[in-house]
């Protein structure tokens, strides 16, 4: 038996770029939820900003603005007197908790540079390998077929669908991508 090495047996490009396109929206809504905070108040910790939005907002609000009414009063009544409403900044937050895509924070940036949020999805997630040599031996095969199937294809008409049944399903048709797929999955 030859030496086992995982291949790539294929690439999820659509959770990937779904994957993706969740984690930029995510960071859409914290970038809309800090130009509007930064309306009001200085916002100089960005992860703790999205830790909790309205959070940071309230104790930010009171640090700057306790002096203004010099009684001790809650930070909820003072949002009240100076007639500072919440309402989008807590929606933003919760949009932005409901969505689970992971996104992260760059710690080493220069002083001047202001530490912005990332994606985190990594394409490994959307991999799919071989977990024997058998496996291995099955794909080239099937990458074997697939190639003499797309030569003979510039000669005579092939039909798809017919080739999943003509090999026992060992080779599928992506309709979407228009591309032959080697089927582990459905193989011994």
């Amino acid at each position: 038996m030859p030496k086992y090495k995982p291949m790539l047996i294929h690439f999820d490009d659509d959770g990937y770029n779904q994957a993706v396109k969740k984690a930029e929206e995510k960071i859409n809504i914290f970038h809309q939820a800090l130009t509007l905070a930064r309306k009001d108040v200085v916002v100089d910790n960005l992860e703790e900003f999205s830790r909790s939005f309205t959070a940071y907002f309230k104790k930010a609000y009171y640090e700057s603005n306790k002096e203004k009414i010099q009684l001790d009063i809650s930070i909820d009544k003072l949002l009240y007197l100076m007639e500072v409403d919440l309402t989008r900044l807590q929606r933003l937050e919760k949009n932005f908790n409901l969505n689970t895509a992971p996104i992260d924070f760059i710690d080493q940036l220069p002083d001047d540079e202001e530490v912005l949020p990332f994606h985190r999805v990594d394409k490994k997630d959307y991999e799919l390998y071989t977990t024997s040599s058998e496996q291995n031996e099955i794909l080239r095969a099937g990458r074997n077929l697939i190639d003499a199937i797309q030569t003979a294809s510039n000669y005579a008409t092939i039909y798809p669908f017919n080739m999943g049944q003509a090999t026992g399903n060992l080779i599928r048709y992506d309709v979407r991508k228009s591309k032959y797929f080697v089927n582990i999955s459905g193989r011994r």
